[in-house]
């Protein structure tokens, strides 16, 4: 939020400034004073994800010129990033599987690190899938932020103990 004379000059609250000759302390620089100096309040607009766009503002009025960010680079950049979070996830129980390749009767791999190591691979295919099937850079900023994008699975709750 700022405020703004007739001639557009901005003035901030807590901050020192001239008006009309004057100079008034940042302390005087309140909602108050610069209501009474009858300068107009402005909100400022949403902010533009910075993610999916490129912004520049605020102007006088508050608001933000954006441009969309490139949809295939912004593509890749949430595929690379589901992948690394697969292999992030995926990491907690290699142990498991890198005994069980060394002596599977004596290390079997627990049903539950199986079946969540199988979802945690699902899931990343969904989701890569999914921002693959966007065709727009909103759709896609949709998709990222929203409730409907496949979601990874919790890790399994019990604790098991390395062999």
């Amino acid at each position: 939020m700022f405020f703004k004379d007739s001639s557009n000059n901005r003035y901030y609250l807590g901050r020192q400034f001239t008006y009309n000759n004057i100079q008034y302390a940042a302390s005087a620089a309140t909602e108050a004073k610069l209501t009474a100096l009858g300068l107009t309040k402005v909100t400022l607009a949403a902010k533009p994800d910075q993610r999916f766009y490129i912004f520049t503002g605020p102007d006088i009025s508050g608001a933000y010129s954006s441009t969309a960010r490139d949809l295939a680079d912004l593509k890749a950049n949430f595929i690379a990033e589901t992948k690394k979070t697969e292999r992030q996830l995926l990491s907690g129980s290699d142990y498991y599987i890198i005994q069980n390749t060394e002596d599977s009767s004596t290390y079997p791999i627990p049903s539950e690190v199986s079946t969540y190591r199988s979802d945690v691979r699902t899931a990343a295919t969904a989701r890569c899938s999914e921002i693959t099937a966007i065709t727009t850079v909103a759709a896609l900023k949709t998709l990222i932020d929203g409730t409907g994008f496949t979601q990874f699975p919790d890790a399994p709750t019990t604790n098991y103990t390395a062999y």
